[in-house]
């Protein structure tokens, strides 16, 4: 049966949801690094601290989240469920991330993706995302690999409307 991405409730995460959300985290995460260190429901809840979790669910279960952090201005922890990947809802989870991000009169929103990761880099890119530069952090002694820096411009900043300036025929008159 095709799920149709109209029945997925998106709505801002309740205290209720971090359980499933820190589950779906470390399992989303741990599938593509196996070095990736899971976070601990007790311990690591200071961390949403730092800003919302969006969720995504259908039959009021978390299939899918995103946090927007206010220290960082960044959009990061982007998680779908496997079975419920390719369908839009990704896309639809960021979405209401960069809403939320505008909405706080970011002109600018920020995410990273690490460098073993060329099908994310060009799924942001997709979504209007732009590489700024690499960082130095490395994911261990063993691993040479490194993270990409993004960012997607918001809301554009126009310099003030001024008057025309005279022309000369008007300087003459």
């Amino acid at each position: 049966m095709t799920q149709e991405l109209r029945k997925f409730e998106i709505r801002k995460a309740t205290e209720a949801d971090f359980s499933a959300i820190i589950d779906l985290v470390n399992r989303s995460f741990h599938q593509v690094d196996s070095s990736y260190v899971k976070e601990d429901p007790e311990t690591d809840m200071t961390v949403h601290q730092d800003g919302p979790f969006f969720v995504a669910l259908d039959n009021n279960q978390v299939i899918g989240c995103v946090m927007v952090n206010l220290n960082l201005r960044g959009i990061i922890k982007l998680a779908v469920e496997k079975s419920y990947r390719n369908q839009g809802l990704g896309c639809r989870l960021m979405t209401e991330a960069e809403s939320y991000a505008r909405s706080q009169g970011w002109p600018v929103v920020y995410t990273a993706v690490a460098s073993f990761h060329p099908e994310l880099l060009r799924y942001y890119k997709n979504l209007g995302y732009e590489e700024m530069g690499i960082t130095d952090f490395v994911f261990g002694p063993d691993n040479p690999y490194y993270v990409i820096r993004l960012s997607k411009i918001l809301t554009r900043i126009l310099p003030p409307l001024t008057a025309p300036a005279e022309t000369a025929r008007q300087r003459r008159l």
